[in-house]
């Protein structure tokens, strides 16, 4: 997660965006584990029954969905 790091977004900017831009309640929730409680690919996919692989895929996805969100509203203000 470190190029959603690198763009040091605040906590409520990113609330925002993850309501506003990840469309499934499964991108939401696997995001904020990984994000705001800091669980492993392999935590989250065990506790949601999927492979490593695929909780990768999902919070990969949303991350650069927030990233190209937030880069988007950065250039439009």
């Amino acid at each position: 997660m470190k190029k959603l790091k690198e763009k040091n977004i605040p906590r409520t900017t990113l609330e925002n965006l993850i309501e506003e831009y990840l469309y499934t309640e499964k991108e939401k929730t696997f995001f904020r584990e990984k994000v705001f409680d800091d669980l492993t690919f392999e935590e989250i996919a065990e506790k949601h029954f999927i492979s490593v692989q695929r909780a990768k895929e999902i919070v990969y996805g949303s991350r650069d969905k927030i990233i190209n969100a937030y880069e988007m509203r950065t250039i439009t203000h």
